[in-house]
């Protein structure tokens, strides 16, 4: 996949949460891929702004119709995996996404 074939596109993120000592939790993001001049960026419906590396955009999959319903009306879907940062880490050497992953049970 390049990054011209996404620009434009409605994409669903895949995230796996990663917690140690605990079960790892799934989550869906939507929003839409834009080719920028730095490159091709995540925008999130609820205003997150991601950059997509060349091997994030190497893992997109086209999403075949039926998709299941979890997927929306997305046509790509690409896998991430986050976790908490470890402890003492210095977070001005990470990329701030604005995404938000909450529990909300």
């Amino acid at each position: 996949m390049t990054p011209e074939a996404l620009d434009g596109s409605e994409i669903a993120l895949l995230v796996c949460y990663e917690q140690p000592g605990k079960d790892d939790e799934w989550f869906v993001f939507f929003g839409q891929a834009r080719l920028e001049s730095e490159g091709l960026y995540f925008l999130g419906r609820r205003g997150s702004r991601l950059p997509l590396s060349d091997e994030q955009v190497a893992r997109a999959r086209e999403i075949t119709k039926p998709s299941p319903p979890v997927f929306g009306s997305a046509a790509y879907l690409i896998p991430l995996t986050m976790g908490d940062l470890p402890e003492g880490t210095d977070a001005s050497s990470y990329i701030s996404t604005g995404l938000k992953i909450t529990n909300s049970s």
